[in-house]
């Protein structure tokens, strides 16, 4: 299925105005999605995407939560504790998002897909700043770990499914969750991750792009 929506993505491309796609390649890889998410394109249009989607949005939210997981629970997946209300809420986003991801690229709407995605994207975010496990690391570990481990339950959906916009660097995410490789296929549960897998101290993924000076 990653190979099917990444051919979709291939084909899309293809009929992108050449200058576009030379400054998007010039990015690597990963950067060519971005250019459905340019309205108005130009360099520094492009610059400012890659860093606020790439760096920002998901590198950064990758880097928080696995950093201070491995820190402070010994570079093992924490346990999961019973699901709270906004937890359940926060979840049942990722609930039927591989379908609808699926969807719109089966019809080329890439950016619709990627819009998809980086919505949850910024909801992790957000549960992540609305949940602080940072301030429980002390009073109540086990509060911390389950934050985290929720946390980490999102990042499966989000690693597996921009593999067909940034394959690199989804590449990279799946390995610091503890994978080999992710498909839709093993995206049917919502709890999934195994309590206690050792998983490696996670290295930076997307650089910010420095945009020449005037």
């Amino acid at each position: 299925m990653k190979n099917t929506l990444h051919n979709k993505l291939n084909d899309s491309i293809a009929y992108l105005p050449s200058g576009k796609y030379a400054i998007a390649v010039s990015g690597g890889s990963d950067s060519l999605a971005l250019l459905y998410l340019c309205a108005k394109f130009s360099k520094d249009n492009f610059i400012a995407k890659s860093n606020s989607y790439l760096a920002n949005d998901l590198g950064n939210l990758f880097q928080r939560v696995l950093s201070f997981a491995h820190k402070n629970f010994d570079g093992k997946i924490p346990a999961l504790g019973e699901l709270t209300t906004k937890d359940k809420e926060f979840l049942a986003h990722f609930d039927g998002l591989a379908d609808r991801v699926v969807a719109h690229m089966n019809e080329y709407k890439v950016n619709k897909a990627i819009d998809e995605v980086w919505a949850c994207v910024r909801l992790s975010n957000k549960y992540m700043e609305d949940q602080h496990p940072w301030t429980y690391k002390k009073e109540d570990p086990a509060k911390c770990g389950h934050i985290l481990r929720v946390l980490m339950e999102s990042f499966k959906f989000l690693a597996c499914l921009t593999q067909p916009f940034i394959p690199t660097g989804a590449e990279k995410l799946i390995k610091q969750l503890g994978y080999e490789k992710l498909d839709i296929s093993d995206l049917k549960e919502l709890i999934d991750l195994e309590t206690g897998k050792e998983f490696d101290k996670p290295e930076g993924v997307f650089m910010r792009i420095q945009a020449e000076e005037k």
